[in-house]
């Protein structure tokens, strides 16, 4: 009989997004001041991303980057779309993430100077940097 479940399949890779939600709040979490994730975690990740769904992984980063979060998960969050954009293998995530790098655009304005930098630096890694002016007012 074949397994249909996906607890059958090798490797026993959850089908609901739960692993890569648990990846990305790993990375993203609040904790600390640094405005980017540790280096060795988020290369850990970007070579894990080649083999994740951008369809589980893009909704659990945009889940991150929510006004409603602390500044350090979006800038965080910002960092991690700026690496899948760039890294070798993940041209599905830069796909993702270029469908909706325009609702992105209102990070750059963020109040928090480094979450501005960080998000200046995503946005360029999507090819949609520069368009937002430097004091528009912040999205609500």
């Amino acid at each position: 009989t074949t397994q249909s479940s996906a607890a059958g399949r090798a490797g026993g890779a959850a089908t609901d997004g739960e692993y890569e939600r648990h990846l990305v709040k790993d990375l993203c979490g609040a904790g600390g001041t640094r405005a980017a994730p540790p280096a060795d975690k988020l290369q850990a990740f970007v070579d894990a991303a080649a083999t994740l769904d951008a369809d589980a992984v893009g909704p659990a980063l945009l889940e991150e980057l929510d006004d409603a979060k602390p500044w350090q998960s979006r800038a965080k969050a910002c960092a991690v779309v700026e690496a899948l954009c760039r890294a070798d293998g993940c041209e599905h995530h830069l796909g993702y993430f270029s469908e909706v790098a325009d609702d992105l655009q209102g990070l750059e304005a963020a109040s928090n100077l480094a979450l501005r930098k960080q998000a200046r630096r995503m946005l360029s890694a999507l090819g949609v940097a520069g368009d937002a002016p430097a004091a528009a007012p912040r999205r609500a």
